[in-house]
Parts: structure tokens; sequence; C-alpha cells
């Protein structure tokens, strides 16, 4: 499959998009399988990233909102960061709000 986003698509300013592309395979859903992350806001090894960007994390399958308070962890420097966490999207994308200092660790 292939995403296409055109310059029909503009920021909040009015200027349009950068034409993009993304290519993708499908897979065949398994119900007996686990869920797992498909991708995550920021990526891996990101940087320069805004103290106050949202993490944001996708999974295949929904996620137990009742699993959220313990089943998530994040630190800065080997120190818990507290924080809030939403799941939104039919519990497939949960985003978390956290105040850091300096650069953040995932």
């Amino acid at each position: 499959m292939t995403a296409i986003l055109n310059s029909n698509l503009t920021d909040w300013t009015g200027a349009p998009l950068t034409y993009f592309t993304s290519t993708f395979t499908t897979a065949i859903w398994d119900a007996n399988a686990n869920g797992s992350v498909i991708t995550s806001r920021p990526g891996n090894a990101a940087s320069g990233i805004s103290v106050n960007e949202p993490i944001t994390i996708f999974t295949n399958l929904p996620i137990n909102p009742s699993t959220v308070g313990k089943g998530i962890q994040v630190a800065q420097n080997n120190v818990a960061v507290p924080g809030t966490v939403n799941v939104l999207d039919n519990g497939t994308r949960l985003n978390s709000h956290r105040v850091c200092r300096g650069h953040l660790a995932h």
C-alpha cells in the first residue's frame, strides 16, 4: 500500500505540504497474537525533541486502559517522570504528557 500526501494539505498558516509518500505492506490479522508497538513518536533515538512534546505510542491491538498506569514508565536520567497517559483511538494510541527537563529517555 502507498499513502500519498500532497499539496492539497496545508499547515495552519495555509502553506501547502511538501509532497510525501510512504509505502508499506499489510499482514493478516491473527486474533491469537499478542499486541505490539507499531511505532512511537518521538522515534527511537530521536534528538532535538521539545521537552514538552508528548510521547505517542501506536499499537496493533487495543490496550486495556486499566493496565496503563502500571504498564508505562517514562524516565529521564533513570529517574521516573510523573505525568498522565490518555488512551485514544479505541485503545490503539497512547499519549503520555510529561514535564521533562533537557533530553528525554523512554
